[in-house]
C-alpha cells in the first residue's frame, strides 16, 4: 500500500468482503473459513526487505489460505483491495509487482443462485428491461443473451470452486456448494441506459432465483451503477 492509505481504510474494505470478519487474537483478519488477512507489515518488519517491495510501499498485506488447500479467494481479495485502495500487488513472490491507481468504478453485475433458468425463462422475465434480448450461444452448460446494449451469460460452476465469503454464506450454497451466474454488462462502459438496464435485470433475476447480487470485485451491490 502507498502513503495515504491507512490500516483502517484496509480493515473496513476487506470487513465489506465478508459477510462475518473476525478480528483473530494473532492480528490476523478471518474472513471466511478458507480466507485470512494479515497485516499491515511495515519496513520495520524483518521480512520487509526480503520480499524486494516497491520502493514507494509503506505497508504489505498477505492474504492467505490454510496449507494443502486451493488458493481460492486469496488472489481475488488481493486484487480488491488494489482496485478500491491503489498500491501493488502480485499473486506469488516469485511475480513482479503490479501497480496501479483506484479504480472504484463498477462496470458489471452478477446474479450468484443455486437455481438455473433456461434462456426461454430468463428472456420472459427480462423482455420489458432489456429490448431486443436474445439467445446469441447456448451450451448445456451456459448460454448467452444479447441486445444491442447489454448482455447476460450463465455458467454453472461444480461444488466447491467458489470459496468468496457472500457465496459461502448463502443458505442455498450450504445445502448443494453448486453455484448459478448470471453475469449482466454492458456493451459500452459508458452507456447509461445500458447499466440502467442491468440494474432493473439484476434485481428480477435475483428475485426469481433467490440468489445475490454482487458487482464485478464480489461486493454485495447497493449503490446505483449511474448517479
Amino acid at each position: 500500500m502507498p502513503a495515504g492509505v491507512s490500516a483502517d481504510a484496509v480493515d473496513e474494505c476487506a470487513r465489506r468482503w465478508s459477510p462475518h470478519p473476525v478480528h483473530e487474537p494473532d492480528g490476523s483478519l478471518t474472513l471466511s473459513p478458507t480466507l485470512r488477512l494479515w497485516g499491515p507489515y511495515d519496513p520495520t518488519d524483518e521480512r520487509w526487505r526480503a520480499a524486494d517491495m516497491p520502493p514507494d510501499a509503506v505497508a504489505c498485506y498477505v492474504a492467505s489460505t490454510p496449507p494443502r488447500a486451493q488458493p481460492g479467494s486469496a488472489p481475488t481479495l488481493i486484487i480488491v483491495l488494489h482496485r478500491r485502495l491503489g498500491g501493488w500487488w502480485r499473486y506469488h513472490r516469485r511475480d513482479e509487482w503490479r501497480p496501479g491507481k483506484p479504480d472504484r468504478q463498477v462496470r458489471d453485475l452478477s446474479v450468484f443462485a443455486a437455481e438455473v433458468l433456461a434462456p426461454e425463462d430468463v428472456l420472459r422475465l427480462l423482455a420489458s428491461h432489456m429490448p431486443g434480448l436474445h439467445v446469441s450461444e447456448s451450451e448445456p452448460d451456459r448460454y448467452a443473451l444479447e441486445s444491442a446494449r447489454v448482455s447476460v451469460e450463465m455458467d454453472q460452476w461444480p461444488p466447491g470452486l467458489y470459496d468468496d465469503p457472500w457465496i459461502l454464506a448463502q443458505p442455498w450454497y450450504r445445502r448443494t456448494g453448486d453455484v448459478v451466474e448470471y453475469e449482466l454488462s454492458a456493451h459500452d462502459d459508458d452507456d447509461q441506459q445500458a447499466r440502467r438496464q442491468i440494474e432493473h435485470a439484476a434485481r428480477t433475476l435475483a428475485e426469481a432465483t433467490h440468489g445475490i447480487i454482487l458487482d464485478d470485485m464480489l461486493f454485495p451491490w447497493h449503490e446505483p451503477m449511474v448517479k
